[in-house]
């Protein structure tokens, strides 16, 4: 009901690849959050924000109002900066993909130590990772670091790649 009433522009799905590099852009500092639902809305995609349900591990859900109204919801049931990102960014794969149109795709417990074996939601864990940081800068980061990961480092590299120090943590 929250999102039907949201104004949004139009949804196109060409435009999904330059709506995550304008979130990237946010990722380096924590504060600027409060800039998504402003560009997601841009892109005509409509953003709630929930409380999480009680006993629930509903971490976002993907769904359509109609074919050109995409909306991501996200819980607050982890209140980690990696964990709001994460989820977001998964839930954008989900709609990038065109998940959801039929029956909402609600993802419980991302961060849990359930085996998500179904392919839709291991596309779109693997595309959440590679969309906040790219695979080849972590397994470039661990080769020459690693196994000395001092708070010094993670910061470095985390500016070097513009981005949250908790979110290369994360």
């Amino acid at each position: 009901r929250l999102a039907e009433n949201m104004p949004a522009g139009n949804f196109s799905p060409s435009n999904v690849d330059e709506c995550i590099s304008e979130l990237r852009k946010l990722m380096e500092y924590p504060e600027s959050v409060r800039e998504i639902p402003k560009i997601l809305s841009q892109f005509g995609i409509r953003f709630v924000v929930v409380e999480q349900l009680s006993t629930s591990k509903i971490d976002g859900v993907c769904f359509w109002l109609d074919d050109c109204s995409p909306v991501i919801a996200i819980s607050l049931r982890i209140g980690r900066v990696d964990n709001f990102w994460f989820t977001l960014m998964h839930e954008i794969s989900h709609l990038k993909n065109g998940d959801g149109k039929m029956n909402p795709s609600i993802d419980v417990d991302l961060f849990g130590d359930t085996e998500q074996t179904e392919s839709i939601e291991t596309r779109a864990n693997e595309e959440a990772s590679e969309n906040i940081l790219a695979k080849s800068e972590v397994d470039n980061f661990i080769a020459r670091i690693s196994p000395l990961y001092s708070d010094q480092l993670i910061i470095g590299f985390a500016k070097r790649i513009d981005i949250w120090p908790g979110l290369v943590v994360g």
